[in-house]
Formats: C-alpha cells, structure tokens, sequence
C-alpha cells in the first residue's frame, strides 16, 4: 500500500513538472509576447536618402529607404505612394517640394495596421540660391566629419557625416591664444588635420591689431575639441599655398606654393621652413605652377603645369632628391594632352592617377610606364571638362564641369559609370572636390568649391541635395540652420 502510494505521488509530480516545461522555454523561463508590426517596422525600415536635414533648389526629390524582415503591402512619404520591385525591402517616392521647408514623414502598413515612422522625420529646404563660403575643406577622420573653412565670416565649420549636424568650431569671437595675442583672422587658404595634437593646421591670414600689420601667410593650429586657436608663424608675401600635406611623424606640414613655383615644409612646432625644391632646382621653365600634393611610401608628389607643358614630379623625403616623373614636352609624350586636374594614389597597383580635362590616365610609379584608363572622347562624341578625380577604394570619382555629372570609374576594370546630377541648380564652371564616401558607402559628400558648399551624393541613384546651408553661420548676420 505505501509502494502504491509512492508510485501515484512520483507520478503526480512528474505530470505537475511536466505541465510547467510544457509553459516555459527551454531555460525554464515563460516566453515573452512577439514583437509587434510597430516594433519590426520601426526596428527594420529606415531612409537611405536624403538626409534627415538637407537644402537644394530641385522642384522635387526622391526618398529612397529599406524596409526588411516584414510583410508591407504600401509605404507612404506623406501621402505619396512610394514604389518597390522587391516587396519593399528598398523603396523610393519621389516628393514636390514647395519654396522653403518641407516636412516629411514615413507610414508603413502590412493591410491591416499602419504605423508612422516618428524617428524618421524629414525636413528638406528648397531655395532658389546657393550659400558660399568655404575655401578649403578637411576630413576629420578620428571624428567622422568635415572641418570648413568659412571665409565669408572667418570661421571653422564642423559638419558631423554621421548625425548631419554642425557647429563652428572657432571663429574671432574665440577668446583664445590668437585673440589673446592681439590677432584676428581675415583670410583662409588651405587645412589639414594634423593628428600628434589634435589640432587644424590652417594657412590663411592676420591682421594684428593694434599695428594694423596685415600678414597674408598665418600659419595656425585649432584645437580639434575646444576650437582654441594658436599661432604657429606669420609670414608677409610669403607664398601662394594650393596644397597641404601633414608628416604626422616628422612633425612637418608640405605646402605646394603656387606663388614661388616650390615645395616648402613647414615646421609644425616653430612655423619655421625649409625649400624642398623649385622650379630652378628641376630645371623647368619659371611659370610652372606647383599644384596638388599627394604622398606615396617615402615621396611627396605633385603635377605642374602651364600652356606648353605638363609634368608630374617627386622628392624623396628622406634624400630630399628630386626626380621627375613624366615631362609632356622633353619626353615627347603626347598621352595627355590637357592640363591635369587633378592627382590620386593607387596604393594597391602603386600607380599615379591623373585626370585631365578630357581623360584619366595612370603613371606606374616604378615602371615609369603609361597607361590609359579614361581616353578622350573623340570629335564626333561629347567633349567632356573633369574638374577633379578623387580615388575612394577602387573607384575613381570624377565631376564634368561641363554637363554637371559625376562618373564613377573602377580602376581595376576601367568601367566607367556616368551619374547624372540633375537639377541641382549649379551653374558653368562648378568644381566639386574634398570628396568623402559615408561608412555604410551610400552618400559621397564633395565641396563644391564653386557655389561654396557641401554637396550629398547617392552613389545609388545619382540624385544630389546641398546639405550645409552656410550663407549664415553662428556668428554671422543672418544664420539659419536649414541646410544641414
């Protein structure tokens, strides 16, 4: 009897047991409710373009997004319908826009539930001009953001590429080591970020005050988090700066000096320089203006140019010797036959890049052999006008003045991608350079040194907005935060 007892009470509590896993999961805790269509929704869809915050002067723009792991039957930007070919897992509308701020807003629905995308609240100002104001522009990359240089109200911008935000970094309101020491700026030329201090090292000009002595080459130094500002050197009639360099190692800034045809360096810690080479020293006619700079292993190079003559140039940095890369006139070489634009380093394949006006061409840096990657259109084609190449990874970025496009050229396989950019309301003549592909690779931000702006580029669609509105920075008479 107390065996049988025992049996009916085991079996009891293993039915008991039994019924409580049956109620839990397998780490014996009760599942949670699944998530709702709000919370997938709100979890997986987001926009990919335009920015949370931009400014442009198209009559219309199109939002483009994803939305993944949920069934949708229809997504609205405000009350436009937008498309897919995917079931939505990417999307785009394409939206009016009327003269101002625009506001506009993400609802997603499955059939039988809508849900509003609060977190994805888009304000889009169209305006029918364009800001200026930068002269020059720098990646901060420890930062992810831009550094401009405003030489409208003399200030240093900070445009944040992760969040679209911006602020001034530094500007003559600064009470800092430059004010303190009786200086206000009153020009810019060229920046780079110098990473040892943490500091923009700038190159523009000074007036001190007291004196009223004006010197037109200041070399500066702002602090990266404070803004703080101090003077390194002045110089009066000293060069003509179109490209800067840092030597993070050697502490040392390489300026190419259109002024004075030269290669200078610059020392960071006294301002004091020393001329690496000129023209007189490469043996070149005066009048070869030095332009844009570029490092590769132990060589600084740069390309020059004037009506009868390209070249391309090198000095090794740690001989200081000299050497020349191509020369279109003594070497009879007539591959490029339009001024260069602009220089890239293929580190990969150790090849110089060279975009001209009407073709991209790239230098075997030990070799010393030619090659074509672009060829100039021929006469029956489109002449086309490239202001800049920029190499990102293995894409070549080039802008066409001329037809206001940007082309995407991938270097290993010489496939050219033309993107159209259109109504973006540039004029002739823009140039588009300072280029920075976003993290996720969707959106290239360039300054258009033209209209004096940044522009935001979707390497997907091609379509462009303006995402700094500078004509009124903080400080300035009539700042407004619409363009970011």
């Amino acid at each position: 009897m107390n065996k049988l007892l025992q049996a009916s009470t085991c079996l009891c509590l293993t039915i008991l047991l039994s019924a409580c896993r049956s109620s839990s999961d397998d780490n014996g805790s009760t599942p949670s409710d699944p998530p709702t269509f709000e919370q997938i929704i709100t979890q997986n869809t987001s926009v990919v373009f335009p920015p949370r915050q931009s400014l442009t002067t198209s009559e219309t723009i199109t939002v483009r997004g994803t939305s993944a792991g949920v069934e949708v039957s229809s997504l609205k930007v405000n009350d436009i319908e937008a498309t897919t070919s995917d079931n939505f897992a990417t999307w785009q509308a394409t939206v009016a826009l009327a003269m101002g701020e625009n506001t506009f807003s993400i609802s997603v629905s499955n059939g039988e539930e809508e849900v509003s995308l609060d977190d994805w609240i888009l304000k889009v100002t169209r305006d029918t001009s364009l800001p200026d104001s930068f002269e020059d522009v720098a990646i901060d990359m420890a930062n992810n953001r831009l550094l401009g240089l405003d030489d409208k109200f003399m200030q240093i911008v900070a445009y944040d590429l992760t969040n679209h935000s911006y602020s001034v970094l530094a500007d003559n309101q600064n009470d800092d080591a430059l004010s303190q020491a009786g200086y206000e700026v009153y020009d810019f030329d060229v920046a780079e970020v110098y990473p040892t201090t943490n500091e923009l090292i700038v190159i523009g000009s000074a007036i001190e005050v007291a004196t009223e002595t004006k010197y037109d080459d200041t070399i500066m130094a702002v602090n990266l988090d404070t803004g703080e500002r101090r003077i390194i050197s002045t110089y009066s009639n000293f060069m003509a700066p179109k490209g800067i360099v840092i030597d993070d190692a050697r502490a040392l800034a390489y300026v190419s000096d259109w002024h004075n045809e030269r290669i200078i360096s610059v020392n960071l810690d006294d301002g004091s320089y020393t001329t690496l080479t000129n023209y007189a020293a490469l043996g070149i006619p005066k009048h070869n203006r030095f332009y844009h700079l570029a490092w590769y292993g132990d060589e600084l190079l740069w390309g020059t140019f004037d009506s009868n003559d390209k070249a391309a140039y090198a000095i090794d940095l740690n001989t200081l010797s000299a050497r020349t890369l191509y020369n279109s006139s003594s070497d009879g070489i007539d591959i490029i036959t339009s001024g260069i634009e602009d220089i890239a380093i293929d580190t990969t394949n150790g090849n110089l890049i060279l975009t001209t006006y009407r073709s991209v061409h790239t230098y075997d840096l030990t070799s010393g052999e030619f090659s074509t990657l672009l060829a100039e259109a021929t006469s029956s084609s489109p002449r086309t006008d490239y202001a800049s190449g920029k190499l990102i990874g293995n894409t070549l970025y080039l802008y066409d003045q001329d037809t206001f496009e940007f082309s995407s050229l991938e270097v290993d396989r010489a496939q050219l991608t033309t993107h159209p950019l259109s109504r973006i309301g540039t004029s002739p003549g823009n140039t588009l350079n300072a280029l920075y592909l976003s993290s996720d690779q969707t959106t290239l931000y360039a300054h258009d040194s033209s209209q004096e702006i940044i522009r935001a580029y979707d390497t997907a669609s091609g379509e462009v907005t303006s995402n700094l509105d500078i004509t009124n920075a903080a400080g300035g008479d009539d700042f407004s935060q619409t363009g970011v």
